[in-house]
């Protein structure tokens, strides 16, 4: 048993030992203190041979022993003595000058004390075992310390070098997922439609991440179903195509699950999934990826394979990654397309445009309206009109000027518009003796400089006024041109009192004359005003009404467009 305290008490066993030096009066050695480390411990006996020593177990830093001792009854005989300790030495120490020996820092071990004496001259008698000690091995020299220390050691650089492995080898994933992401983000960015892009992702899955199969789904908002854009491996079809290919609805199966909940997810056992649902063929294990854009999924990446437990956090960390370039660039893909779409209908509006203005140009200076204008100034100088004819002359180089310098505009002013109408009533009215009236207005509301409206646009509608319904009507012929603002639009009335469109038509078919230019004019005109926008969206439009007088008899017509402001 191992002792604890500073001090351990050693428990001598003295006895008395006789022998032949008994008669010849041979002295007794007493033992009277015995130093223990630093401790002091007090003790008497006297050892004649007949006692035992005491067994003590010391602990291993009690390893400073002194021994004080003095012979006894010795009648003034010389005595001479002699020590060893067993264990440590082999040979007999003579006796000390001192009245002790003094052994410092003992090795753990078993040692026993032993002494001896004679007179001088006599016979040494045999030795008496003082004490038996036992030093105790100090815990971290035992064998089963050291044992578990190594074993230990053994745990700790094993954990070490795992350690390390598992950083190296995480290193070296990352290195790779890193590579398989930059490869991807290359060639998905190189891709500017988004199909390049879908068929490009599931191609390099089977080439890169070694999947069996891979299949990517958008989401049909309108339907609320989600459709097989792209496949590669069984799914797949030569030239781009899936083969039969399956929509599944949002929620339902391990696909519309994530579609629902935008969480990606690894199956590692569809056996136990009851979500699972059989495309192609079933397979053991899958992994769903949600294709996210703005907060929004857009789509999934769907992978199985026939082994159960194949897709790890590392495949899941790379499809995360992939999912998300895949849904950004799509989103790109989209915007430009929408972009370009926009690009492609801005550069039709302005051909329309450009078409129509050059088209309605044509139209209002045609031969047969040069033709009149020209024969009319003849007829007024064969008539010896000079002043009228100098007039309308001069109005009429002046319209073919506006129309000239104006032609070459999609938009003009109203003021410009308005201009132009003036000159071209003015010379009808002149070509006409007068027989029509008319007026002209705009709003004071109306900043006719500010507002822009289609160049010629409102010219073919007062013509067909004037030639179709005041020159067969007969009595007081009116015209009536206003602008006004309505919501937001800007409204144009043109408004004749003629005989109608109906009477009209009549009298052209029995002329023999179908109208081809005028009619074909004003769809031009229908056009050019349909292809107006304004920030609210709104486009233009007009409205084209029969007027009847209490009877029922036709009174005119009234047509109205509508300018998106």
């Amino acid at each position: 048993m191992i002792y604890q305290a500073r001090f351990l008490y050693f428990f001598l066993l003295f006895g008395i030992f006789y022998s032949e030096a008994a008669a010849q009066n041979m002295p007794d050695i007493v033992f009277y203190r015995v130093n223990v480390t630093h401790g002091v411990i007090d003790i008497t006996g006297v050892f004649d041979g007949d006692g035992r020593p005491d067994k003590n177990t010391l602990l291993s830093n009690d390893n400073h022993l002194i021994f004080y001792f003095n012979p006894v009854d010795a009648d003034n005989v010389p005595v001479h003595y002699q020590y060893r300790l067993v264990g440590l030495e082999k040979n007999w120490q003579p006796s000390p000058e001192q009245d002790f020996v003094q052994y410092n820092g003992l090795a753990p071990g078993s040692y026993r004390f032993e002494v001896k004496v004679n007179t001088d001259g006599g016979k040494w008698e045999a030795p008496v075992s003082v004490a038996e000690i036992s030093i105790v091995i100090p815990v971290w020299q035992q064998l089963w310390f050291k044992a578990t220390g190594l074993l230990l050691a053994l745990l700790l650089i094993w954990i070490v070098i795992n350690y390390y492995k598992r950083k190296q080898l995480e290193q070296r994933e990352e290195l790779e997922t890193e590579a398989v992401v930059n490869y991807f983000a290359s060639q998905i960015n190189s891709r500017l439609k988004a199909e390049d892009i879908l068929w490009d992702v599931v191609a390099n899955c089977i080439s890169k991440l070694n999947f069996y199969d891979c299949v990517i789904y958008l989401i049909d908002k309108k339907r609320n179903v989600l459709v097989q854009k792209a496949a590669y491996g069984a799914k797949m079809e030569q030239g781009y195509m899936v083969h039969a290919p399956i929509e599944i609805e949002i929620g339902k199966g391990i696909v519309g699950y994530v579609a629902s909940s935008g969480v990606a997810e690894i199956i590692p056992d569809t056996t136990l999934d009851n979500r699972y649902i059989v495309d192609d063929e079933k397979r053991s294990s899958e992994i769903t990826v949600p294709l996210v854009s703005d907060g929004e999924v857009i789509g999934v990446i769907d992978s199985e394979h026939p082994k159960k437990n194949y897709f790890t956090k590392n495949h899941l960390k790379i499809l995360s990654a992939i999912g998300v370039l895949c849904a950004n660039q799509l989103q790109r893909a989209r915007a430009e397309e929408e972009n370009q779409k926009a690009k492609m209908e801005v550069l039709l509006n302005r051909q329309k445009a450009a078409e129509s203005r050059l088209q309605s140009l044509r139209l209002q200076m045609n031969p047969h309206f040069l033709f009149n204008a020209l024969n009319s100034v003849q007829q007024m100088i064969l008539a010896k009109e000079d002043l009228v004819a100098t007039k309308y002359l001069s109005r009429f180089s002046r319209l073919l000027r506006t129309v000239l310098v104006h032609s070459d505009k999609e938009m003009v002013t109203l003021r410009e518009e308005l201009e132009i109408l003036n000159i071209y009533v003015e010379l009808e009215s002149v070509r006409f003796r007068d027989k029509f009236s008319y007026r002209i207005h705009c709003d004071d509301e109306i900043d006719a400089e500010e507002i822009m409206i289609p160049t010629l646009l409102v010219q073919p509608f007062v013509e067909n006024a004037i030639w179709h319904g005041l020159m067969h009507h007969e009595g007081l012929k009116k015209l009536k041109v206003e602008f006004s603002e309505e919501n937001n639009f800007l409204k144009c009335i043109v408004e004749d009192n003629g005989v109608g469109r109906e009477h009209a038509k009549q009298v052209r078919q029995n002329a023999g004359n179908d109208n081809y230019h005028k009619s074909k004019g004003i769809a031009v005109s229908v056009e050019r005003l349909k292809n107006m926008h304004n920030a609210s969206g709104d486009t233009g439009f007009l409205t084209i009404i029969d007027l009847h007088d209490e009877n029922g008899k036709a009174s005119g017509t009234r047509v109205e467009l509508f300018f998106p402001v």
